[in-house]
Parts: structure tokens; C-alpha cells; sequence
């Protein structure tokens, strides 16, 4: 049987080819044609085309019109008798595979989007995937996808110079004095922070009790306006507001800023209402001396928001590659950390448990119950042992053991994981940074 070689690279899918009128007709289903895809021939057993009719090589068998396959065939390619396709060699095998074995299966090291193109102009739906492929195909295809929005969302950052120069320093030597400038007035804020809390540098009031340092005090607020008119700035020039505010980053931003205004709008409104008096713990007393629960309130609020000041440790994370590349790589092993959580749980109470039936009647024990006996389990498990509280009977020794080799077991297997994922991040990262270098070299080579 004669076929005859189609050059079907110069033709475009959308252009709605009707690729059955190009063929000739095929007789017998014991014939045997030719196909050349990408250069690598292959023959290829005209039944096994027709297993699956719907497919783009099945429509074989009803193509009808022979004169249109002769004269869209030079007499070079009538000679060579094979049908041309310029598609993906390495790929196409795994479909041939599929038409002879009817199981489709693909390798590691194909590229799911790539693999969906395919499939598509053979006409070959996914779901006919094998199972022992099908979930590593979708999770790949997806992850590709969310890849693809992440760069294309980095694109449109970079059309905006103003946006460039408050999150990308690499940009430009400005975005990067600004960087600079930026991650001092963070550590300055956190040094402040840190030394308001020593003794000899507080100030104390009328009453000798100690107050923050005023000159720190100032140093904090310079900091806060410089951060706060940054938060600013970077809402304004952000390509996607939505997207901005939805940024884990930006709300640790936002939470930094939130106890001080907070505070001070607390101060505010004390101020401006009689003033209250104080025992000597600093709780309101009311008018028969009893402590007031609105003045414990108002300074339980307060020491709530003085503790969410060091949320500006968190800050740095946006300084540095390498706590962005951890912070990535825990989002993205959270399913393993919670199934250690849940483990760590269920072992806290089993081991727990058994600890204080095995201990509770001793004399001076410290297992006095249920949940102190949780706070040895806990420290067990995870290897840490401070050794505040140990057990005195055997059996419950024996507890403690298989609790420890438990807790040992029980962090290895969720760590191996994680592990995996920061090797594949980590790798991809360095691609990335190898890739910017190039561009960059041959963006350079090409200005000289």
C-alpha cells in the first residue's frame, strides 16, 4: 500500500486542517504504514491505529480522498512513502505504545505541559492515563500551571519601576541602597526592642516603677513611621492590590505595625479619662480598693500587644533568600507537618496516660495528673528531656522508653520528607539564580 508524506509543520492547528482529507485510503487492517514523527520513523500496524478511532492517527481509516493526498505530496516524499508529523519524537513513543498495548504511560522526566499538548493533537483524552500515572501526571500539570502564574505575575512586577524599587533589588542599584536602608531601620527597631528590656537603660516614674527608655522609645517610632510609610508605598505600586494583601509577607507587615498604633491609641483614650489608681502590681483599684477587671483588662490588652512586637523578627525573612526558601518549603510539606502533629498528639496522650496510672501512687511524685503527665510525654517524644520530671517505677520507666524510641521514629519519617522537598526546592532555586546570571551576562555581552 502506498502513503504518502505529509509536511504537517507548516500548517497550524487553529487553522482547523482537516487532516483525514490528506490521508489515503488504507484497504486492509494488515497493512502497515509508515510514520515519521520528528524524524524518527516508525512502521506501524494499521489495526493497531484502529483500536481507537476517535484518536487523530484512528481517522486514518476514513480518509477517502486520495487525489487531495497525491497532490499535496512532492514526488520526494511519495519515494520516502511515510506520513510526516513535526511533533515531539521522545513523547510520541509513549502513544505508540498506547495504540499497541492500549495503557498509556509517560516518563518522569517528560514535562506535563508538554505531555498535554501532545495528548491534545492526537486527540487522545487524559483520562486514558494508567493509574500508576495519573495522579503524578495531574499533581505535575498543576504544579506547572501554578509555576507559569507565578512567573508571568513576576513579568507584570517588573513593567513597574516604582514596584521594582521596593521589592526587587536586583533591579537596580537605587532598589538596592533602598533594600539597604530597609533592612537597617528593621535591625535598628529590633536592637531598640531589645535593650528597652535591660534594667539599667529604663527610666522610672514618680512612683519608681520602670518605664520605657525615651530615647529608645524614639528610636522605635522613627522605625515604625519608616515601615509604616513603606507598607504604604508598596500597596500603591503593587501591579495586584488583591494580590498584596493576600501576601503572607504583607500581613506580617501589617501585624509589626498594628500593636504600636494600637497602643498608643489605648494610652490615648486612658489619657483622656480620669486617671485611675494603681496598687503596687500596677492593677486599677476601683472605688472600695478592689482591683478593677477593666483595668486588668486594659493591661492584659496591652501586654497582648507589646508581645506582638516580635513579629518584627519575621521581617528579615524578606532580606534574605535562604529563611524565604525555608519558609516555602514548610507551606509546602504542610500535609506532612500536620500528620506529625497529629501523631505527636495521639502518642502524647497514649504515653501520657500510661505514664501517670503508672506513677500516680508515689509519694511525692510529679506525675499529680493527666495533663503533667502530657508535658513529659511531649518533652520526650521530641528529645528534648529537660528532666524536670522523670519516673521512679519500673513499668513506668519501660513507658518512657518505647515513649522516647516512639518520639525518635516518629520525627525521622516526616523530616526524611521534608528533607526531599528542600533538596527539589533548593535545586530549582539554583537553577534560577544560574538562568538570571546568564540573562543577565548576555544582556551585557549584547549592550557591549
Amino acid at each position: 500500500v502506498t502513503t504518502y508524506t505529509m509536511n504537517l509543520a507548516k500548517e497550524k492547528e487553529d487553522l482547523g486542517v482537516d487532516y483525514n482529507s490528506l490521508y489515503p485510503k488504507l484497504k486492509k487492517a494488515e497493512d502497515v504504514i509508515m510514520l515519521n514523527v520528528g524524524g524518527a520513523r516508525h512502521e506501524v500496524l494499521f489495526k493497531n491505529l484502529q483500536k481507537f478511532p476517535d484518536s487523530r492517527l484512528g481517522n486514518l481509516s476514513s480518509s477517502t480522498i486520495e487525489e487531495q493526498a497525491i497532490n499535496n505530496c512532492n514526488e520526494s516524499s511519495q519515494l520516502r512513502n511515510e506520513l510526516y508529523f513535526d511533533r515531539n519524537p521522545i513523547i510520541f513513543n509513549a502513544i505508540l505504545d498506547f495504540y499497541r498495548t492500549g495503557k498509556l504511560h509517560f516518563n518522569d522526566e517528560i514535562c506535563a505541559i508538554s505531555l498535554c499538548d501532545e495528548l491534545e493533537f492526537w486527540m487522545i483524552a487524559e483520562e486514558n492515563l494508567s493509574p500508576c500515572c495519573k495522579d503524578k501526571y495531574f499533581v505535575k500539570k498543576l504544579q506547572a500551571i501554578r509555576e507559569t502564574k507565578e512567573d508571568k505575575q513576576t513579568e507584570e512586577n517588573d513593567q513597574s519601576c516604582g514596584w521594582n524599587l521596593l521589592d526587587n533589588p536586583s533591579s537596580s542599584i537605587p532598589a538596592r541602597l533602598y533594600y539597604l536602608v530597609s533592612l537597617f531601620f528593621v535591625l535598628l527597631n529590633l536592637l531598640a526592642m531589645t535593650l528597652n528590656t535591660v534594667p539599667s537603660l529604663l527610666d522610672y516614674d514618680a512612683n519608681g516603677y520602670p518605664v520605657d527608655n525615651p530615647d529608645l522609645l524614639l528610636i522605635q517610632l522613627i522605625c515604625l513611621v519608616f515601615v509604616t510609610l513603606e507598607f504604604i508605598l508598596r500597596f500603591l505600586f503593587s501591579p495586584n492590590k488583591c494580590q498584596f494583601l493576600k501576601g503572607w509577607m504583607n500581613i506580617l507587615d501589617f501585624l509589626a505595625i498594628l500593636p504600636f498604633f494600637s497602643s498608643l491609641a489605648v494610652v490615648s483614650q486612658l489619657d483622656t479619662q480620669d486617671t485611675p489608681d494603681y496598687d503596687e502590681y500596677g492593677n486599677q483599684d476601683d472605688e472600695y480598693g478592689n482591683q478593677s477587671i477593666a483595668g486588668y483588662d486594659v493591661e492584659m490588652l496591652l501586654l497582648l500587644l507589646n508581645m506582638l512586637r516580635v513579629i518584627w523578627i519575621f521581617k528579615l525573612i524578606r532580606y534574605s533568600t535562604g529563611l524565604q526558601m525555608v519558609a516555602k518549603i514548610l507551606w509546602r510539606s504542610m500535609k506532612e507537618l500536620l500528620l506529625l502533629i497529629q501523631v505527636l498528639i495521639v502518642g502524647v496522650f497514649f504515653f501520657g496516660s500510661l505514664t501517670y496510672y503508672a506513677e500516680y501512687e508515689e509519694e511525692g511524685t510529679p506525675f499529680r495528673s493527666v495533663p503533667h503527665s502530657f508535658w513529659f510525654a511531649l518533652v520526650t517524644m521530641t528529645t528534648v528531656g529537660y528532666g524536670d520530671m522523670s519516673p521512679y517505677t519500673g513499668f513506668g520507666k519501660v513507658v518512657s522508653c518505647f515513649c522516647a524510641i516512639f518520639g525518635v521514629l516518629l520525627m525521622v519519617l516526616p523530616l526524611a520528607v521534608i528533607a526531599i522537598n528542600f533538596a527539589g526546592f533548593y535545586n530549582k532555586k539554583k537553577q534560577e539564580l544560574e538562568m538570571a546570571e546568564y540573562e543577565k551576562a548576555s544582556r551585557n555581552v549584547a549592550k557591549a
